[in-house]
């Protein structure tokens, strides 16, 4: 097993898996004990560390348990791993042997650097111990009192070791590699003198004497103003070496070419730069570029400009470089524009010298013949034709060559593999509410990247409870792509984490401060796309605008409707799609067993730009409105029939393009009545998602903007009413309902009237005033039936079994929600059917049948479980809570009771009032056998739960407490409390 500070605080198996250590204070206890380097630590600083002033109610017993889970964590991973920590009277320790954390490897691999007297093994082994580093030592816990003295030192370890590979690499010649390198490092380090003169000495040997001087100028003012003192004597003499052009600057500066050959090579076995900053993540990926390149020979790392492909590619190159006597050789083709000099930029990177009249390709070939050599050729997307036709020859020609290519599309020949890189990975949603909320405590790759830089610019900058959410959201509205996010983080040096999210809207205005030494492209986010934009052909240019009305993809059909016409035939769509997807503009995704392309949401931003540039941005809404109107009447119409789960996962997929539809329609006037159709047909999405608020939203926004009298609007009226009465918001919805009735008789509009009068009940169904409800439900059947409305006809007639069931009309109730269910199934139909065996298992359980009440509800729940139908699992929840209570399981009842409190509250609302009765006395009946103590527990454990995970609890299996049972333990149901 080992340990890892190096970056964040990680452990792995002997095998080199990542072994998962749960909960923030277990991994603080790791960190601590790590940073204390095997010593014991006691347990009042222990807990002083974990704790500070929030103490536990008993810190000793609360350390205890985080001991043991981390011996869990440790033990669970690796057998013999929790014997890791071990235990004294006087407190804790981490017993490791040498060799056991990834600083050891880094001490041992730079004293072994420092022992060889060979310059370019030397400079490769230091570069390896660079290479371990994933980011600043203990990441996740640097601004802590136990981990800041050790995180400083290694951090004055590794710019130690960075500035003696920078004075080997010096040593070797390179100083026109380090230029750029050593910039960035004196702008982040400028009191370092070490550094300055390594830059210094870099500058002069390039010729460029006066910067070299400008640098000591700026140096010693900044020295004087800041901490009042003068430069060394060192530095002071290699200022005046510099001012005499002493000879003695170029020692050791090869600058002849050997007379003996005409092909040649320098000593030194490969050329990649050194990394001067972090490698943050990518593990899974560094993984799979290492699996291909041990498979294929040509392996191209493609994805959108700035997702990380060279970055990536450097990495894989360093640590797999052993493996390749040759060495890696890096090629960067970026300010290569002609592609007849491709083979010439491939020479000049291999350092080789040739002065015959042989063609270059071939002295090229001749040179590499025989060498295992790993060759990485970087940016090739502009010159795609020419790299693909040298690639190919060079593998034809040369069997121990190995090719790893970055472009925005695939080379697209024989023999090669092709890994799309991703962006970094983003914390996961909780994904209840159509927010951005987070799930988990851990920081997200992308996020450890905005901090890791931000804290660059900011000393001092780290992740805390009150901005990980603020930085998530930040990271996601960029895409998770590294260049934008280190671009945000260099912002922070004049916005708060608050002020940088407000202000991503204007994201190409915001995000334009890159690195001087980097690319011009790769300085400002609008540049980075213009270099796409500028690889595409003038029709995919044009689709890239169009299709940025998607807001959240679109599949092949969707994009042949809207965005075709006008110089792109719908034929031709098929093509210039996979021309994007192919130069990495569009993502490629599967959903329900359907392709689907999507822009990243900065893709997409750039495109839609352009879109208002072409002047079309209106026009291209409209058509994107109408296909979406479109496709939900269709999904309307099919609802209530088979295939219901499919159809609820498309529209949920869709969620983002239909809420852009519906903003199309509120904001222009001529689209106020499709937006009230819309919002109308979608009213079993809204409930089955349980988006009750959004629903209301949307139809209440129409509502408000458009007064005309209209069938559109009656069935605005009575969707809003009926999620406003599903919400309990009975004062809300009765207005709306009178109104609505008003136009529906005015209209002759009988399918709205229907439904209306069938809200009237539900109201009093949910307000306990049962006899009102059993003649409204009749009311409403009867309308329904004259509207040759079966399935409405089931509905109502589900809760007129309802409301005879509660009155203890059971003959009747049976009656009624046989004749439901079978209707449903007749038609296909599994939502509704959902809710009715629900309702039945309520009708059986109080009159004491609770097995039969339990496989009623379970099936209910089933049949629901494809909707993630909040409104509908609430409900079936709360009856298996009472149902577990009244088998004696009160520990599961109260967790069930705990989970369902907050999915009411989610909803927007509470159980309906004709049950609440039983709920209460299921609360009351746990509590008094539990105790508050162990109640209040089960409760919190309950509001934790994720879905799943309580849909398994409430299911239980064959084995289960929850599962009937018969005999003398079962309790007989409570009497019924007073509803009416």
């Amino acid at each position: 097993m080992r340990f890892g500070v190096l970056g964040q605080v990680q452990v792995w198996t002997t095998e080199g898996d990542l072994v998962p250590v749960p909960e923030t204070k277990v991994r603080a206890l790791l960190a601590d004990l790590l940073a204390r380097q095997g010593g014991m630590v006691s347990v009042d600083q222990l807990v002083d560390d974990l704790w500070d002033d929030d103490l536990p109610a008993n810190p000793t017993s609360a350390l205890q348990l985080k001991v043991s889970r981390l011996r869990h964590a440790l033990e669970h991973a690796e057998p013999g791993g929790g014997d890791l920590v071990g235990s004294r009277p006087s407190g804790y320790r981490l017993a490791l042997e040498p060799g056991q954390t990834d600083v050891d490897a880094f001490t041992e691999q730079v004293a072994r650097a420092r022992q060889s007297a060979d310059l370019h093994e030397r400079a490769a082994m230091l570069a390896e111990a660079l290479a371990l580093w994933r980011g600043p030592a203990y990441a996740d816990f640097a601004d802590t009192d136990f981990a800041r003295p050790a995180a400083q030192r290694l951090e004055e370890q590794r710019l130690t070791v960075l500035e003696a590979l920078a004075e080997t690499r010096l040593e070797l010649g390179e100083h026109g590699l380090l230029i750029g390198e050593l910039s960035e490092l004196v702008t982040r380090h400028p009191l370092r003198e070490r550094l300055l003169a390594l830059q210094m000495r870099a500058l002069y040997r390039a010729g460029r004497q006066s910067d070299a001087l400008a640098g000591y100028a700026r140096f010693r003012e900044r020295l004087a103003e800041e901490l009042g003192l003068d430069p060394g004597p060192e530095l002071v003499g290699l200022h005046q070496a510099i001012l005499e052009q002493d000879p003695a600057l170029m020692a050791g500066t090869d600058t002849t070419v050997p007379e003996e050959r005409h092909v040649g090579v320098s000593r030194r076995v490969g050329r990649l730069p050194a990394e001067v900053t972090s490698f943050i993540g990518r593990h899974s990926e560094v993984t799979r570029v290492k699996r291909l390149l041990s498979d294929a020979r040509i392996v191209t790392l493609t994805g959108v400009g700035g997702v990380g492909k060279t970055r990536l590619a450097l990495r894989v190159a360093v640590e797999t470089q052993d493996e390749f006597p040759a060495g890696a050789w890096l090629v960067e083709l970026s300010t290569v524009e002609n592609p007849g000099l491709l083979v010439h930029k491939v020479s000049e990177a291999l350092e080789i010298q040739d002065r015959s009249s042989r063609p270059a390709l071939e002295v090229l070939v001749d040179f590499l013949r025989g060498k295992r050599l790993l060759l990485l050729l970087d940016n090739c997307e502009h010159l795609i034709n020419g790299c693909a036709l040298l690639a190919a020859s060079l593998a034809r020609s040369l069997p121990d060559l190995t090719i790893l290519s970055t472009s925005r599309q695939a080379l697209c020949i024989a023999g090669e593999q092709v890994l799309a890189v991703p962006a970094l990975a983003l914390a996961e949603t909780d994904g209840t509410d159509g927010t951005d909320g987070v799930a988990g405590t851990e920081e997200s790759e992308a996020v450890q990247l905005f901090a890791e830089r931000a804290s660059a610019m900011v000393p001092g900058f780290a992740v805390t409870d009150a901005n990980r959410l603020t930085l998530e959201q930040i990271c996601r509205r960029l895409d998770g792509i590294p260049l934008a996010i280190e671009l945000a983080a260099a912002r922070i040096k004049v916005l708060s984490v608050n002020q940088l999210l407000e202000r991503l809207d204007d994201r190409f205005r915001l995000l334009t401060e890159g690195r001087r030494m980097t690319l011009p492209r790769q300085q400002t986010l609008r540049a980075m796309l213009d270099w796409s934009y500028n690889l595409c052909t003038e029709q995919e240019r044009l689709l890239w605008a169009r299709v940025s009305v998607f807001v959240d993809g679109m599949d092949l059909e969707a994009a042949e409707s809207v965005c075709s016409g006008d110089g792109i035939e719908p034929d031709q769509v098929i093509d210039l799609v996979t021309g994007l997807v192919d130069k990495s503009v569009l993502v490629r995704e599967e959903r329900v067993q359907q392709a689907r392309y999507r822009l990243l949401e900065t893709v997409r931003q750039y495109g839609r730009d352009r879109l208002r540039e072409l002047g079309d941005e209106s026009r291209l809404k409209r058509l994107h409105r109408d296909w979406y109107r479109e496709l939900v009447r269709r999904a309307e119409s099919q609802w209530l029939g088979p295939g219901q789960a499919e159809l609820f996962s498309r529209l949920r997929g869709e969620l983002g393009n239909l809420r852009a539809a519906l903003d199309c329609c509120v904001t222009e006037p001529d689209g106020v009545q499709v937006g009230l159709t819309m919002a109308a047909d979608l009213y079993f999405y809204w409930i089955a998602s349980g988006a009750l608020r959004e629903g209301r939203h949307w139809c209440e926004l129409g509502l408000a903007r458009d007064d005309t009298p209209t069938i559109a609007r009656a069935r605005a009226l009575s969707v809003d009413a009926r999620l406003a009465t599903l919400q309990n918001d009975f004062a809300a919805a009765e207005p709306v309902i009178h109104e609505g009735q008003i136009l529906a008789r005015r209209l002759g509009d009988g399918r709205s009237l229907a439904m209306l009068t069938h809200l009237r009940g539900l109201g009093a169904l949910f307000q306990s005033d049962l006899p009102e409800a059993v003649v409204l439900f009749e009311q409403a059947r009867r309308q329904y039936l004259e509207m040759s409305d079966p399935i409405g006809a089931a509905l109502v007639q589900m809760y007129l079994a309802t409301a005879h069931a509660h009155l203890d009309h059971h003959e009747e109730a049976v009656t009624l929600f046989a004749d439901s269910v079978s209707t449903y199934e007749a038609h296909g139909e599994e939502w509704l059917r959902s809710y009715a065996l629900c309702m039945s298992g309520i009708r059986a359980w109080r009159v004491g049948d609770v097995a039969g009440a339990y496989e009623l509800v379970r099936e209910a729940i089933r049949l629901r479980r494809p909707f993630n139908d909040r409104l509908g699992l609430a409900m079936c929840m709360d009856v298996m809570a009472w149902i577990a209570a009244h088998k004696g399981d009160d520990e599961r009842a109260a967790t069930l009771l705990g989970a369902v409190g907050v999915m009411w509250h989610s909803l927007g609302g509470s159980l309906f009032g004709y049950l609440t009765g039983y709920h209460q006395q299921c609360e009351a009946m746990t509590h008094d056998r539990l105790g508050s103590t162990r109640f209040e527990a089960a409760l919190r454990k309950g509001a934790e739960l994720h879905i799943d995970a309580l849909i398994e609890l409430a299911l239980g299996d064959a084995g289960s407490p929850m599962a009937p049972r018969s005999g003398p333990a079962d309790q007989a149901p409570p009497s019924a409390p007073d509803t009416r």
